[in-house]
């Protein structure tokens, strides 16, 4: 068992970095609280061999989450949660602006306002 992960029709924007010599990626994952948008950048990486350019859009068909480990300067052991991505392919101009009318239809007024308004609106 373990965790998969896979993104919808809309994708990620994938941030590459080169500062130490080699390419080190994220994807950023966002939410509004408040009005304010709290951004928290995922470490992802890929298969040997995979390079992609900074700010490339994908979709994620495949991925699991594992473990950076190493020793920190003091000789204890540390580690951080990344994403490994197996299979992705690039969105499409169709997906890109199926997100920005959805980013402009969603408002705060068409979320029920109590758990018993949203079931009235299950289907089944």
């Amino acid at each position: 068992m373990g965790i998969r992960i896979s993104t919808d029709e809309f994708g990620v924007k994938v941030w590459r970095n080169d500062r130490h010599g080699f390419p080190q990626y994220s994807v950023k994952l966002s939410r509004m609280i408040d009005d304010e948008w709290v951004n928290v950048y995922q470490d992802v990486k890929f298969r040997h061999g995979v390079e992609l350019e900074n700010g490339s859009e994908i979709i994620i068909d495949d991925g699991f989450v594992t473990m950076d480990v190493w020793k920190g300067k003091d000789g204890v052991p540390k580690g951080k949660a990344v994403w490994m991505i197996l299979d992705y392919h690039y969105t499409t101009d169709r997906s890109r602006e199926a997100r920005q009318k959805q980013r402009k239809s969603a408002k705060a007024e068409d979320i029920p306002d109590s758990f018993s308004a949203a079931q009235d609106e299950i289907p089944f």
